[in-house]
């Protein structure tokens, strides 16, 4: 519970910034300036990717470190670390995804975002079931599988939303 809240934090600054872009692009439909959009799409992958490589070096090496001053359980404090360390590799996904969203829901198209979603869950599901107790032939790995396999979900669910874009 604390290392997927303290993930969501992390998360929350790219979810500040694609829900401005969500506005823009929406207002840029509303007036029927719809180049616009595009631009803005284009801008906000270009900030969120900057931003991916500050939240992952972040988490990657200034975690463990932050984690050290609130957390006074080595074993929980340990635990949580490996959790971020692995959960990490999912922040490209994310940030790409919202900016996907912001375009979506600016342009009131929700149809993409509901299949992502759901295929986004369901695999998430799977890979952690598999991942955490060693299912489906995949290594058992406890609270890191977790990690593992929500960060593969999330790359499924970016994956799906460019199939989607590109078609």
């Amino acid at each position: 519970a604390i290392a997927s809240i303290y993930y969501a934090v992390i998360i929350l600054v790219g979810l500040g910034f694609a829900n401005g872009t969500k506005i823009l692009i929406g207002r840029r439909n509303g007036e029927k300036r719809y180049a616009e959009i595009g631009v803005l799409f284009e801008q906000s992958i270009y900030f969120l990717l900057f931003l991916t490589i500050v939240l992952f070096f972040f988490l990657q090496q200034l975690t463990p470190y932050i984690l050290k001053l609130i957390i006074h359980s080595d074993g929980v404090r340990i635990a949580c670390t490996n959790y971020l360390i692995y959960r990490a590799w999912g922040i490209p996904f994310v940030m790409m995804a919202m900016a996907f969203r912001s375009f979506y829901i600016g342009i009131a198209s929700a149809k993409a975002l509901a299949w992502s979603t759901g295929i986004m869950a369901i695999s998430n599901a799977i890979l952690n079931y598999g991942l955490i107790f060693g299912h489906f032939g995949l290594p058992a790995m406890g609270m890191t599988g977790s990690a593992i396999g929500s960060a593969i979900a999330e790359c499924i669910g970016m994956f799906y939303l460019l199939f989607f874009t590109v078609n």
